[in-house]
């Protein structure tokens, strides 16, 4: 029915122009036009035998028409022709489109049938073939591991000199990389001309290039040269993208069929794998079945000590760890009660840790208890067992209910750590077997001691080492004062060690007694009453730091309270403190005064000796430096600063210029006839000059001031927020100063010139100021001798 629609339409139009008759504008434009359009509408949208239908109804109506002379003949033939001629053309169009799809189809399926990625290339680049017959066609595949393009093309064709021998092509500035990255199609009339083109077919002249893109996902490119110029156009740039677009797709489909085959072979694997530990399992099971009735007992026995001694593994802390044990025995074992004695580090005094049951008072001081099973067992390090213990001469009875009692000590190869003591309410509910199972638990709770004690000692060394190399790498900068460098210090010691109170001294008035010392850093003095701070400790004598000067060696005090030399300035209370004094070259420098609520050992002394010994020579290197950056910034004979000096401080002030606005004026300077002083005195003379002309300059300038020798007989004055007016008013008082001089030996007037100039009155620039004061300076010199020549001919 569907192939009528067309006739029928065809139908009704004629009868329409057969209806309104002759003449009308229907039948003489309409009508044709009507015809015009549908015939090749049906052609393109229905089918042949739909066309044939429209062709019978036309080949009916039309000559009725003519012969109703409802439309003339002059007018149907070319009408005719026409219907005839556009039907041609569109089935020639259709069929030419239909072989392209054909084309297209055949190849989709050739590259759909593939298993690879690089198998789908071979059908694919054929099509572009059969699309551009006379282009060399590429698929530039993108390598993300290796970052680069591998080229699939035919046999010879892409060996140009962009591409690697290997066939490749790197990411980088080249067109394949640029359509690539921004997924937009490139079109390259003449490659001589563009800078990104990389050769791939020799004597190419044009190239195109698409990306191979699915859903976001990149692939790689189409690259198509030819050896013509301006080869390609948009209708090759969309066929080509249309084709890439399918491409794309096509390759996402066989990447995921390729993850999914390898994901589908490590299953088989991980089942085979499984099914033969399923195998061994059930082997090893039926082998377990038959020695079950012969372990069972002796799974039993041990059951609870392996859970146990795994339980104490697991334990990183002492906290932990005694808890734990005491739980673990009542809970398991069914021990009346439990008590672990024990240090909590092996400098730490032995007490009890933990319990279960009944505490008598007696056990909660273990200095207090009386002769007994526990001393004896803590004294000569041997269990013992008392399975009566109303029989037993040694027992001491702190429980009426108690009947049986085992005490393990705790040994291991540096000492003892403590004991184990249970008890049952039963005679004989202890026995040997309970001896053995304790004695396994001692040795591992004693391992576990001497392990978490290595770890504590081991993380407290790393972290003085960590904090000794970031003081060290902090007395690298040299730039660093002392101070500043003992806030770092104190800080560290404070976040790394926790020590209650860290104070930093500098040794000063040494002639004195005591010696004051001032404090730089402290973690429990703020910054503004550590002056105050000093000064309340110098009053009572110094305390204990005084006396770590006076004997120049480290003070190691346990317990302050029976120190008769310890003070306490703050209201923190402490138990020990560590006095160390910072030493070079014989002299003490600066004291550390640590304080803790526990004893400093050894250690503690060796890692503050060695950081002091670090600090003695950051004192003893800065002053050398700032010994060494004098000499090398003041100059010899005068003892102003040099032109390296003056130099470094124009350009601060140029910076603190151009930071705050703030007003600077610079003034030139040259001693009068200075060579005349040397020619008639000689240059010892001269020198003596220098130096007294250069002690007037700096003493009659403001502290915040710079005068400095600029070379030879001229000195250069850098007066910071000074205006032009006050400098001026400073020279006439050097002037005055100057008359007033007077120098043994020497009988010529001691003069100067002088030049100013102000920033930013003169110039914004410091450098350019110096230049004007300079030439202001040689003008006044110039007016001077002018002024004196005048003074001789009057």
């Amino acid at each position: 029915m569907q192939d009528w629609w067309g006739g029928i339409l065809f139908l009704l139009a004629s009868a329409a122009g057969l209806f309104l008759g002759k003449g009308t504008l229907y039948s003489l434009c309409l009508f044709p036009a009507v015809l015009l359009l549908l015939f090749p509408a049906v052609s393109i949208y229905g089918t042949k035998r739909a066309a044939g239908i429209m062709f019978l109804f036309a080949s009916i109506s039309l000559p009725a028409y003519v012969v109703l002379d409802v439309f003339p003949l002059q007018a149907a033939l070319p009408l005719y022709a026409m219907i005839f001629s556009m039907y041609g053309i569109t089935e020639y169009l259709k069929r030419k489109l239909s072989r392209k799809a054909s084309v297209f189809l055949d190849c989709i399926k050739q590259v759909g049938s593939t298993s690879s990625v690089e198998e789908a290339c071979v059908p694919a680049l054929q099509l572009v073939r059969r699309l551009l017959p006379d282009c060399a066609p590429a698929i530039a595949l993108y390598d993300e591991k290796n970052k680069f393009f591998r080229l699939m093309s035919g046999h010879d064709e892409y060996t140009g000199e962009g591409v690697d021998p290997n066939g490749t092509l790197p990411l980088g500035d080249n067109i394949c990389s640029r359509v690539f990255l921004s997924s937009k199609p490139i079109v390259v009339d003449d490659v001589r001309v563009n800078p990104l083109y990389k050769e791939g077919l020799p004597g190419a002249r044009s190239e195109l290039t698409v990306p191979i893109v699915w859903r976001g996902e990149k692939n790689g490119v189409i690259n198509v040269e030819s050896r013509k110029l301006g080869r390609f156009s948009s209708s090759d740039v969309n066929n080509l993208q249309f084709f890439a677009a399918i491409l794309g797709e096509i390759f996402s489909h066989l990447m995921a069929e390729q993850k999914l085959e390898n994901n589908i072979k490590e299953l088989e694997q991980t089942n085979r794998a499984y099914l033969s530990a399923q195998k061994a399992l059930s082997c090893a099971l039926d082998v377990t079945r038959e020695q079950k009735t012969n372990l069972e007992l002796l799974i039993k026995k041990f059951r609870d000590l392996f859970d146990i001694v795994q339980g104490m593994s697991y334990c990183h802390s002492v906290e932990e760890l005694f808890p734990f044990v005491s739980q673990q025995l009542s809970q398991r074992l069914g021990y009346k009660n439990v008590y672990v004695f024990s240090r909590r580090s092996f400098s730490k005094e032995m007490s009890l840790q933990s319990w279960v049951g009944k505490l008598p008072e007696e056990c909660k001081n273990i200095k207090g208890l009386k002769r007994g099973i526990l001393t004896y067992v803590l004294e000569t390090g041997k269990p013992y067992l008392a399975t009566d213990v109303s029989k037993d001469a040694l027992y001491v009875n702190l429980d009426n209910d108690v009947r049986s009692e085992l005490i393990i000590p705790v040994l291991s190869s540096n000492g003892t750590w403590g004991a184990i003591a249970v008890d049952d309410d039963k005679i004989g509910g202890i026995t040997h077997q309970d001896q053995e199972f304790l004695g396994v638990i001692a040795t591992h709770l004693a391992l576990e001691l001497e392990n978490i004690e290595s770890f504590r000692c081991l993380n407290l060394e790393v972290n003085r080492l960590k904090a000794l190399l970031d003081i060290v790498q902090s007395l690298s900068n040299e730039k660093a004062s002392f101070k500043q460098v003992s806030n770092h210090v104190m800080r560290m010691l404070t976040s790394v060690f926790s020590y209650e109170k860290v104070t930093i001294f500098a040794v000063e008035k040494k002639e004195v007694e005591p010696p004051f010392l001032r404090a730089l850093a402290s973690n429990f003095v703020g910054m503004s009453d550590l002056d105050h701070f000093s000064e309340r400790l110098h009053d009572i004598g110094g305390g204990q730091v005084a006396r770590c000067v006076e004997l120049e060696q480290i003070i190691n005090t346990p317990d302050l309270k029976k120190s008769p030399y310890y003070v306490n300035l703050s209201s923190k209370n402490t138990t020990s403190q560590l006095d160390v004094p910072i030493i070079f070259g014989g002299e003490v420098y600066a004291v550390i005064s640590i304080e803790r609520n526990s004893p400093f050992e050894k250690s503690d002394e060796d890692f503050f000796m060695i950081l002091s010994r670090h600090l003695g020579a950051l004192l003893a290197l800065q002053k050398i430096f700032e010994d060494m950056k004098r000499k090398a910034l003041v100059d010899d004979l005068t003892q102003l600063w040099n032109r390296r000096f003056l130099s470094m401080r124009l350009a601060e002030e140029q910076s603190r210029y151009e930071r705050n606005g703030e007003v600077v004026s610079v003034v030139m300077v040259d001693m009068v006839d200075f060579k005349k002083i040397n020619d008639t005195y000689g240059h010892i003379a001269g020198d003596k000059v220098l130096k007294v002309f250069a002690s007037l300059l700096g003493d009659s300038i403001r502290a915040g001031d710079i005068a400095g020798r600029f070379g030879g007989d001229e000195f250069l004055l850098i007066l910071p927020g000074t205006s032009k007016e006050q400098a001026i008013y400073l020279i006439k008082r050097l002037q005055r100063n100057l008359t007033l001089l007077s120098i043994k030996g020497v009988e010529s007037e001691i003069s100067a010139d002088f030049g100013i100039a102000t920033v930013p009155e003169d110039s914004f620039s410091l450098h350019e100021a110096l230049k004007i004061a300079d030439n202001r300076m040689y003008e006044s010199k110039e007016e001077r001798r002018r002024l004196k020549t005048d003074r001789k001919e009057e």
